[in-house]
C-alpha cells in the first residue's frame, strides 16, 4: 500500500500522529549544480588517494535583516577546494598543497584568482583549474606520479 493510502485509512488523530512519527516523509533531493557536483567528486577522490580536502566557501552571506548580501570575510580569489596530499620528498614525509579552482562552462578566473594561483605556485604548491572531473583526475594523477605518495 502507498504511504498516503495508509495514512488516509487511519481513523484517529492519535493514529495519524504516531504514523507520521514512525514513517516521516522523505525529503526530496534537490539537484546539485554542476559546479557543486564536480567539487564533491574532487573532494571524494582526493580523500580516496589519502589526501585531505575541504570545500572553501567564499560566497557572500545573505543578511535577512538588511535584505542584502554581505562579504563572507574570506580572502578574495581563494580556491574552491583546499587539499593537502601526503608525499615523500628526499625520504621526508610532507604535505603538498594542491589548490583546486572549479570552473564550469564559460566561467573564467578573476584577477584575484590569478593572483592566488601565482601565490600558491610561488610557495611551492600546485594549482589546478578543474573544468571536468576527467581533466582534474588527469592533472591530479600527474602530481601523484611526480612525487612518492605516502601509503
Amino acid at each position: 500500500m502507498q504511504r498516503q493510502t495508509i495514512f488516509n485509512n487511519l481513523t484517529t488523530d492519535e493514529q495519524r500522529e504516531l504514523f507520521l512519527k514512525a514513517f516521516p516523509e522523505k525529503k526530496k533531493k534537490t539537484k546539485q549544480s554542476p559546479a557543486n557536483a564536480l567539487t564533491d567528486a574532487i573532494i571524494k577522490y582526493v580523500r580516496l588517494c589519502g589526501g585531505a580536502a575541504a570545500r572553501v566557501n567564499v560566497m557572500g552571506i545573505y543578511d535577512q535583516s538588511t535584505g542584502k548580501y554581505r562579504t563572507s570575510g574570506s580572502t578574495k580569489g581563494y580556491e574552491d577546494v583546499d587539499t593537502t596530499l601526503p608525499v615523500t620528498i628526499s625520504g621526508l614525509r610532507v604535505g603538498l598543497k594542491v589548490a583546486v579552482e572549479v570552473k564550469i562552462g564559460k566561467d573564467r578566473q578573476s584577477e584575484d584568482q590569478k593572483l592566488r594561483q601565482q601565490e600558491v605556485t610561488d610557495a611551492g604548491g600546485v594549482y589546478i583549474i578543474a573544468k571536468t572531473f576527467d581533466q582534474f583526475k588527469k592533472d591530479f594523477d600527474e602530481i601523484k606520479v611526480r612525487f612518492t605518495l605516502v601509503p
